[in-house]
């Protein structure tokens, strides 16, 4: 998976938190919206080809269900339950079932990328000791970091000095088996970006 695409998924992940206050607030709004929520999580992991996009599928589709007028097993009411009361019990249940099943794709994914990230700040602070690094408004400037813009050469350049340096060679090489080349130069852009002034 790509850092751009685990970051996807975790903007959608971090939208359970708005849920939750529509169910603190009571909004009947809530389980419509959870449905919603359900889709666009299913949609995102499908769209990165994980197999947990399946799993959602079918949250979601029980949910579904309980809207047909279906009452979902193992949910127990106290007084009387209304349809509003199975359909919110249904929603919260849906929920949060979805959030630890996304949660730990995205824990087990993260733990890889925080540990690039790290070895990526290593690699440029010894990058900019050794003189290797852009000047620094060049590595600042926000304005060549776009997709498939003028960037790229500038990253490839200073891969291929990472390379080219004994002492960085493990590290670049490291870097590379994490992530792929096209998140490790993701990652040394945001370094550079992260970092001060190359050492003089």
């Amino acid at each position: 998976m790509r850092i751009a695409n685990l970051e996807s998924i975790e903007r959608e992940l971090a939208k359970a938190a708005t849920l939750a206050r529509l169910l603190e607030e009571r909004s009947a709004a809530f389980p419509g919206t959870v449905k919603s929520w359900l889709s666009a999580m299913e949609a995102s992991l499908s769209s990165n080809q994980l197999p947990q996009a399946a799993e959602i599928a079918a949250i979601r589709t029980g949910l579904i269900s309980v809207e047909h007028g279906v009452i979902p097993s193992g949910l127990t009411f106290r007084g009387r339950p209304t349809r509003s009361r199975i359909l919110n019990a249904a929603a919260v249940s849906s929920m949060q079932r979805a959030t630890e099943l996304v949660a730990h794709v995205v824990r087990e994914t993260r733990s890889r990328f925080a540990e690039a990230e790290a070895l990526g700040m290593q690699i440029i602070a010894l990058a900019k000791f050794k003189d290797l690094t852009p000047p620094e408004a060049v590595a600042r400037d926000r304005a060549l970091v776009t997709m498939g813009g003028d960037r790229q050469p500038l990253l490839r350049d200073l891969w291929q000095k990472l390379l080219a340096t004994p002492e960085l060679t493990n590290a670049a090489v490291r870097l590379e088996g994490l992530v792929g080349l096209a998140d490790a130069l993701v990652i040394l852009d945001r370094s550079l970006r992260a970092s001060g002034p190359p050492s003089s």
